[in-house]
């Protein structure tokens, strides 16, 4: 009987001490789940819109801009403003676009090129003047790409070359580009009176509107419009930028940038990085457990070139980026978020830019639609582990905040799911 009771004692104890296991198991599970950070990172080529996104989720999540963000910014976006401008004074001449010049009718167009081209059978050949000395040279040159040789930019040059420019306009020229350039938005200055009559006359010019219709054959700020619409109201000397000034503001990133925040309970830290060329030796040391990656392409700049070389195009890199990425060791298993960012400009470009002059493998009507779902394929095709991890494609509007808003919503799942995942709690 003295056997019996101490078994029975045996057993009792061995439940407790299960019990009280299973009870720190459940605490030491909560806690994981409430000291748990999740890691994202935010990767893409430069002018992606990376910074962009950081900036909206920042916002959607109750962070915001510090008062010294806003402070700071407001310099960085008069020097946004005011280096759009001289972009295209520059591009005026590496075009040869004369101020006033007044767009004709593709028809009007052809008829005065038929003309001009009787009267000078040498004008076939409006490039042979540009290998001359006066234009070896010129630095301006550097930023543009090739223009499509087509009538009405022939007829521009030819009047560029032949007519006496406009004497004002060529002054309102002059004093922005030596209104202090990049300097300027290190001084903390502001842009006086007479600066901002020049940006106004300049902008309202036709030329100018010509060449900013052509800004895919040079560097632009795709902001350039905005600051441009707002202009007064930035250059006033009580000016305190806005959250939308501030989404729209340009400055490239050449460190990685930490942000904390919480959604729906979970810690996250998201890592953004500089995506010039230069920045991307920086990435591999963030590598190490991440839970989830937001991929950003610039999907508008299917007929722009990349800032670092002016020779490959901006789509071709992003692909070639985030195959390199995506199929990275370290990612085998990590799913991947899929922005095509800059959809608004993409709506209005597909209007009259061929996609297939740059991917001939594009060949079906050209709408919206049909080309979202043309990139979203080529990204898709790219990786290499279908059965350890998905790619989640999404359009989007990174200056918009509602748009970015409904996107995230679906977005914050995946993550937290992909969160879960690497816990080994799903």
């Amino acid at each position: 009987m003295g056997c019996a009771a101490s078994s029975e004692v045996d057993k009792t104890a061995i439940t407790a001490t299960s019990k009280a296991i299973d009870k720190d198991l459940q605490l030491e599970r909560r806690r994981q789940e409430t000291e748990h950070v999740t890691k994202l990172l935010i990767l893409g080529s430069g002018e992606s819109g990376k910074s962009t996104i950081l900036k909206q989720m920042k916002i959607i999540h109750g962070v915001g801009f510090s008062s010294q963000e806003v402070a700071l910014s407001r310099s960085a976006i008069l020097l946004n403003m005011l280096t759009s401008m001289i972009s295209l004074i520059h591009a005026m001449d590496t075009l040869e676009i004369p101020y006033g010049f007044q767009v004709p009718t593709l028809e009007e167009a052809k008829e005065c090129y038929a003309r001009f081209v009787a009267q000078d059978d040498a004008f076939h050949s409006k490039t042979a003047v540009e290998s001359s000395d006066d234009h070896v040279n010129d630095p301006k040159l550097d930023n543009a790409l090739p223009a499509k040789e087509d009538v009405i930019s022939c007829l521009a040059s030819r009047e560029y070359r032949s007519l006496v420019q406009n004497s004002d306009l060529l002054e309102s020229a002059k004093l922005i580009t030596s209104a202090g350039g990049v300097e300027f938005g290190f001084r903390g200055g502001d842009i006086g009176e007479e600066v901002l009559r020049a940006i106004t006359e300049l902008w309202e010019d036709s030329g100018v509107q010509y060449c900013y219709s052509r800004r895919n054959e040079f560097r632009l700020l795709d902001s350039c419009a905005y600051w441009m619409k707002h202009r007064a109201r930035i250059c006033m000397e009580a000016y305190v930028p806005t959250q939308e000034d501030i989404l729209n503001m340009r400055i490239m990133t050449i460190n990685v940038t930490e942000t904390k925040f919480v959604v729906r309970g979970s810690k996250w830290a998201v890592y953004d990085v500089g995506g010039q060329r230069t920045e991307r030796k920086k990435w591999a040391q963030h590598f190490d457990d991440v839970h989830a990656i937001i991929y950003v392409c610039p999907v508008s700049g299917y007929d722009q070139v990349i800032n670092e070389d002016a020779k490959t195009n901006q789509v071709l890199e992003s692909l070639n980026l985030f195959e390199t990425t995506c199929n990275h060791p370290l990612f085998k298993e990590t799913d991947v978020i899929l922005f095509l960012n800059k959809i608004d400009i993409l709506k209005e470009k597909i209007k009259t830019r061929p996609v297939s002059d740059s991917f001939p493998d594009f060949a079906e009507t050209q709408t919206f639609e049909s080309v979202s779902s043309y990139f979203i394929h080529k990204f898709q095709g790219l990786n290499k582990y279908p059965n350890e991890k998905t790619i989640y494609p999404h359009l989007t509007w990174a200056t918009n905040t509602n748009q970015i808003r409904f996107v995230f919503a679906a977005v914050s799942a995946i993550i937290m799911k992909s969160s879960l995942k690497e816990m080994d709690m799903v």
